[in-house]
This record gives structure tokens, C-alpha cells and sequence, in this order.
């Protein structure tokens, strides 16, 4: 046991004889803040030296405290529910109550040290306290973490005397909203996340505390005589007690903990704690109008997609709310559409499903969406004549290599349902086509298409031998007798234009754009480059700090007025771009102040720079588009199959199957059907601009550019290896 005599407010060694510390002025501490503290001195467990309370609550009282073996300050909370037990001043030992609520308490100690328990699993987590130590002692229990110095989210609010910005909060919210991701991933709900709960330390990391109210799985049906209740931050679910005293066992799930994350995230933006959820509630029920204020309504300044967000998340229902954090990220982010509760609560009540968070008369135009596609695209004909057989079709895509595949099957799913019922209902047709979807990361997708055969499969390039293996799609497109899926497709005229043979389906595109780091520009005094401009110009005005991403290249070159294939004018505009042999990660590191990459990067890019991200159109001399994922039917298929695979196709023009393939990123690409296209121009920041007249005022690179596509894979290659050089480029170039 040490014997050092150390300061008990900071536990800076004393010297003998010293009365006031020398480092924190404290005199010498003889009594705690309060008289059923533990007292100032005492030795917990033969190890740690308590000092005096840090803070207490309803469960518990957390002191500052010093490991004795490991020489450093620490945090040890103690059990101590209010208003059951009581301590005798100077006493170590809990005053106990009797019968049934003695029971009741060590009923609920056990729960605290099943918290412990839990705490226990996240000891490295970056973003949630590192529980230390756990024990029992003096009928009490203790938890040991480790002391974070800095400030509660709670005063940090105080002392700021009003709202955050977005880019501020949003550094804030997103490492709790991962901390709380993780925690639903254990299969655990934490259940009081709310500013007193969030830690900012001096070293500006931002954790997540106190495990109190943690339900270890949403089966867990525990209800606690003592529930915590934090008014603004509690939802409706979470209450115990009927307005009668009748214990309720109200379902609870990771919608709990989000409806805490947007209140919080409420109270960080307009410097307002939210309306208790109960009176809400209470409100709704009486008059269909909620009582708590948007914060435009308030004078706060928000992009649009964060305050539908965080006004979903505050939903009263929770049937309205994200179903998990990973939605409210995306929403957050700008890459998931929402409502405003009381929109979807509307499209709830009429069971229309809406992907947008668009105004309510979406829902008709959605309604009509497909009403046209049949009326003005479907010719009609008897498939009988053409599918003489069921068929069982195998369907391999490349994804990314990160790509949630459990979450894909369940749209390949969806697609396999639309499918069935567009065939039935369409064509009357009542022959099994089954589908079988095989996502292959996109790294290895070449290989394993090279190793089999499938029925349908994305065109990995447009070389001889990818037409070879390929089917001729005239009657999926041209044939009078045929499906007519050209008139779904914006890209018809494009895809004449930009394919020789009739053996590719693009159904989706997308753009090159050029993404800027918003801090850099106003650091620097630029701004996005607009207009025509050249590479020159376009350095300039970014400073020399330009990143480009290898599958943009061609797109890059022909931006410019230069193909691939004429190669001085192609150097001219590329090597001033790419001689500084800046990608993605240089971007993302704050060391290029501009990316040009594609329009489906978004994503990336607002998760790398969040809140402080700025798009823009090339500022080149023409308008440049590439297919997104082009799809081919195997030649080696038999008649029947082949026909019933090219009618699959002709789904995928459909505004179901481009709304579920492309409005819920199941691929990376913008849709082909002009009514999903408009949907998706609504939704997605910037979109509508961006986009423009696209797809119908773009040049598109497709076969006929195959040599300046093939030169940007050898190019590519050398900026990947780090080899990139002029020589090396004007090698590739004139090959």
C-alpha cells in the first residue's frame, strides 16, 4: 500500500508538513462535499484513495480517486441509489433498507455491476470511458475508470451561452453516434446518452459516459424501481409508469437511443433543451400538433437534410423514427432522404413507401411514376412465345470491397419480389423465373468472371472479349416484337452513340465533379472554379492542392477538350493534374484542397470531411458522363433463358428497381429512368445543380472510347504504384 501523503483534490505528492498544495492551492481535505460521501482518505479495495465527489446521481456517486499501484488518477463510481440507502457520516458501510426493498436493492446492484460488466467490453473503444476495474465491497459496489479531463457536453453548452454550428456539433455527435452504433452491435442499449453523459478532455476527444441505464439486450425486460428520466432527452418508451402508477414493459430499441442522440443533438444546435416527450405526446393526442420547434423556426441556420433529420429522430413514435444509427449517419450526411415526422407519419398511415424527403404530393408522383412507365414503355407481347421454359438466372455485380453484403441480399431480395410482380402483373406470364445475386468486392470481381459463367454479369470493360462472351439485346432494345426497354431508358440516344455492339445495357450513370475542403478554400481565400477554365487555371485557383481520382482520368481529359487517344493535348491537360501524384487519402488528410472524383464518391466524401465539404461541376469546356454499372447476358445461355434474362433487364429500367438499386445505394450510380432520376435529384444535396440537364447534355465515354479508357487503366496503374512520371504517361499514351 502507498503511504505517500498526497493531496486530495489532485493527489500531487505533499511534502511533510505542506498545507496547501502546491500545485492545485487546495488545503489539506478533511470532510466531503456532502456528509453521506465517502470520506476524503479512505482506501477502497487496498488500492484506491478516494478523494472528493465528482459529481453524483440518482444511481450513484463518482469520485476522483487515486490508484495506488498504478500511480495515476482515476475515477470510482459508486453505487448509491437516493432515497434507498443512506450512509452515516464518516462510515464506509451503506445503510440498508429491510424486507422486499432490501431485495430490491441488491436486485439493482447486480444490474450495476452487470453495467460494469458491459463497460468492460469497451476498454479500448476510442469514444466510451474505459471501465478499469469493478468489485463489491461494504455492500456497496465500484466501478474504476479512467479520469477525463475536460468538461461535461453540459457545461461546455452553458459556458458557450447559446447553439453550436453544424460543422462544431457535427464533430461532436458523430464519435458518440459510432460509440452508441457499437453498443446496439453488443447487443446493449445505453439509454441515457444526453450532455451530462458526454465528456470533452482537454486532448479534444469526445466520450461517451455512465452505462446507468444500460439494457443489455431488447429482450431485456427488466423495469427498475428507479428508472432514469432526463427531461428533453427521455422518449416516450422509456417512462415505467402509466399516468395511473401501472408499471408499463414498453418495448425499447435502438430507436431509443436515437431519439436521446437527436434531442441532444437538438439542444447543441439552438442552445434549447426539447419538449418533454410525454407532454409531446400529450399534445399530439390532443390537438395532431406537436409543440416542439424546428430549428428554422427558431432562427437556426441548418442544411436541410440535418433538421428533417433531427427532427425524425425526436419523433414521438418511435415506428417513425431511424431504425438504427447507421441511417441517422447517412440522413445526417445527406445520403438518406427523410421526412419530417408528421410527412412520415402520413406516409405511414397510408402505407405508400417514400424514399424521399420530398413533400407529401411525392407520394403521387411516385403512383404515377409507375402508371407511366407501363402505359408509355411496355409493348405489349406474349412471353410464351419467346420464354418456353422456367429459368433459373445467376446474376454476379460487383460491389465495394466494404460493402454491407448481409444488407444487400436484402435488397437483391426486394429486387426478386419486384421482379415476380412485374411479370405477373405486366405480362400475365406464369413461368418461375428465379434470380440468384452474387455480390463479388470489386477487387476481385474479374478474377471470379473469368472463373464461371453467369447468366447476367457487369461488363468489366468493353474489350473483344467481353463482347465475345455477350448476347446481342436487340430484342431487349430495338426489336419492334421485342420489350422496347429503350423508351425507360434516358441514355437510348447516348448508348447508340457510345456503343458499337448491342450487347451492353448501361443502367445507371455518372459524372466527374470536383469536391473542395471548405476550411482550405476560406482559409486560402478560393473558391469553387466556375466557367470554362483551363487545367491551368483550375491549378491555380486551387493553388497547385489538386487530387485526382485514377477513374476519372479519361473523364478529366475529355473535360478539357482532349481524348486519351490524341496524345500531346491529352499530356498537356493531364500532367499538370497528376505530376503532383495526389489521391483520395491526400484529399481526406487536408493536404490537397481540391479532389476531382465522380459524383457517387459523395458519400465518401462527406463521411472524410463532415459539415465541411464543398462540390462543383468540372470547369471544363465540355460536359462529360460515363455508364455506371453496364450489364450483359451470356451468349452461352440457351434461347429461352437468354430471353428470360434480357426481360429481367427490362425491370431494371423500372422505376421500382431503379429506386431500389440506386435511391437506396444498393450500387454506386445515378439512375437512368427520368421519373427516379427527378426523385433522386430532390433528395440528394446539390443533386439538382450538379445534375443539371444530365444525362441528355453529356458526352459519354462508352466502346467507341475503349482506347482512352484502356490507356486511363494503364495510367491509373502508374499513379497507384507511385511510378507516375511525364515520360512514363507519354509511354502509355502513344501505346
Amino acid at each position: 500500500m502507498e503511504e505517500t501523503r498526497r493531496c486530495l483534490a489532485c493527489f500531487t505528492e505533499l511534502l511533510h508538513g505542506i498545507k496547501y498544495c502546491p500545485v492545485c492551492g487546495s488545503a489539506e481535505i478533511r470532510k466531503p462535499k456532502d456528509a453521506y460521501h465517502l470520506m476524503p482518505g479512505v482506501l477502497l479495495h487496498d488500492r484506491y484513495l478516494i478523494g472528493l465527489a465528482l459529481g453524483a446521481g440518482g444511481f450513484s456517486i463518482v469520485y476522483k480517486a487515486w490508484d495506488t499501484n498504478l500511480k495515476r488518477v482515476v475515477a470510482v463510481k459508486e453505487f448509491f441509489p437516493s432515497g434507498t440507502v443512506n450512509r452515516v457520516p464518516g462510515r464506509r458501510e451503506l445503510l440498508l433498507p429491510t424486507g422486499d426493498r432490501k431485495a430490491m436493492y441488491y436486485a439493482e446492484l447486480d444490474r450495476f455491476m452487470q453495467e460494469a460488466k458491459a463497460m468492460v467490453k469497451f476498454k479500448t473503444h476510442a469514444s466510451i470511458v474505459h471501465v478499469l476495474d469493478y468489485f463489491e465491497e461494504n455492500d456497496a459496489a465500484y466501478i474504476v475508470m479512467e479520469y477525463l479531463e475536460g468538461i461535461d457536453l453540459k457545461d461546455y453548452l452553458k459556458n458557450r451561452g447559446g447553439g453550436l454550428s453544424w460543422e462544431e456539433a457535427s464533430h461532436i455527435i458523430f464519435p458518440i453516434m459510432g460509440a452508441v452504433k457499437d453498443i446496439h452491435a453488443a447487443e446493449m442499449l445505453h439509454r441515457d446518452v444526453a450532455p451530462d453523459n458526454i465528456r470533452i478532455t482537454v486532448d479534444n476527444k469526445v466520450k461517451l459516459m455512465d452505462f446507468g441505464a444500460v439494457r443489455l439486450s431488447e429482450k431485456d425486460t427488466y423495469v427498475s424501481p428507479n428508472p432514469i428520466i432526463k427531461n428533453g432527452y427521455t422518449p416516450v418508451e422509456q417512462y415505467t409508469e402509466s399516468a395511473t402508477g401501472e408499471i408499463l414493459h414498453t418495448k425499447q430499441g435502438p430507436y431509443t437511443d436515437i431519439y436521446a442522440l437527436g434531442a441532444t443533438l437538438y439542444e447543441m444546435l439552438t442552445g434549447i433543451r426539447p419538449e418533454e416527450s410525454k407532454d409531446r405526446e400529450q399534445a399530439l393526442n390532443e390537438t395532431r400538433q406537436d409543440i416542439i420547434a424546428r430549428p428554422s423556426e427558431l432562427g437556426i441556420e441548418l442544411p436541410d437534410y440535418v433538421e428533417r433529420s433531427i427532427m425524425l429522430a425526436l419523433a414521438v413514435d418511435k415506428n417513425l423514427r431511424f431504425k438504427n444509427i447507421s441511417q441517422m449517419e447517412e440522413a445526417l450526411k445527406g445520403n438518406r432522404a427523410v421526412l419530417y415526422p408528421e410527412q412520415a407519419a402520413k406516409r405511414r398511415r397510408n402505407r405508400i413507401i417514400l424514399t424521399t424527403a420530398a413533400a407529401a404530393a411525392m407520394v403521387f408522383f411516385m403512383v404515377i411514376a409507375g402508371v407511366q412507365y407501363v402505359k408509355n414503355y411496355l409493348i405489349p407481347v406474349d412471353l410464351n412465345d419467346f420464354i418456353k421454359h422456367e429459368a433459373t438466372l445467376s446474376v454476379l455485380l460487383p460491389v465495394a470491397d466494404d460493402a454491407d453484403i448481409a444488407m444487400l441480399q436484402l435488397s437483391f431480395d426486394q429486387l426478386k419480389t419486384g421482379f415476380a410482380k412485374f411479370v405477373g402483373e405486366q405480362y400475365k406470364f406464369k413461368k418461375a423465373i428465379d434470380l440468384s445475386f452474387t455480390p463479388v468486392p470489386k477487387s476481385e470481381y474479374e478474377a471470379q468472371l473469368g472463373a464461371e459463367t453467369p447468366a447476367i454479369f457487369a461488363a468489366p470493360d468493353y474489350s473483344s472479349g467481353t463482347i465475345e462472351r455477350a448476347a446481342d439485346l436487340a430484342w431487349l432494345f430495338d426489336d419492334p416484337n421485342g420489350l422496347n426497354a429503350s423508351s425507360a431508358s434516358l441514355l437510348n440516344d447516348q448508348r447508340k452513340a457510345s456503343f458499337i455492339s448491342n450487347v451492353f445495357a448501361p443502367i445507371s450513370f455518372d459524372i466527374p465533379i470536383i469536391y473542395c475542403n471548405d476550411k482550405m478554400l476560406k482559409a486560402n481565400g478560393a473558391a469553387i472554379p466556375t466557367g470554362n477554365q483551363s487545367p491551368a487555371q483550375l491549378l491555380e485557383a486551387m493553388q497547385g492542392s489538386v487530387a485526382v481520382a485514377p477513374n476519372c482520368i479519361a473523364m478529366v481529359s475529355e473535360s478539357f477538350g482532349a481524348a486519351l487517344s490524341d496524345t500531346e493535348k491529352a499530356l498537356a491537360v493531364l500532367d499538370p493534374l497528376l505530376s503532383a501524384n495526389m489521391r483520395f487519402a491526400d484529399f481526406e488528410a487536408g493536404n490537397a484542397i481540391a479532389y476531382i472524383g465522380r459524383f457517387t464518391q459523395l458519400q465518401k466524401v462527406q463521411n472524410a470531411l463532415p459539415g465541411y465539404n464543398a462540390v462543383g461541376n468540372i470547369p471544363g469546356t465540355k460536359a462529360v458522363g460515363i455508364y455506371g454499372t453496364v450489364l450483359c447476358v451470356s451468349k452461352q445461355l440457351s434461347e429461352s433463358d437468354r430471353y428470360a434474362a434480357m426481360l429481367f433487364l427490362s425491370y431494371l429500367y423500372h422505376p421500382d428497381a431503379q429506386r431500389i438499386l440506386f435511391v437506396q445505394n444498393v450500387l454506386p450510380g445515378i439512375p437512368v429512368n427520368s421519373d427516379v432520376l427527378e426523385l433522386y435529384k430532390s433528395y440528394r444535396r446539390g443533386a439538382a445543380a450538379l445534375l443539371g440537364g444530365a444525362p441528355n447534355d453529356l458526352v459519354f465515354l462508352g466502346e467507341s472510347n475503349r482506347v482512352s479508357l484502356s490507356a486511363e487503366k494503364e495510367l491509373a496503374g502508374l499513379l497507384e504504384s507511385g511510378a507516375y512520371t511525364k515520360e512514363a504517361a507519354l509511354e502509355v499514351l502513344k501505346d
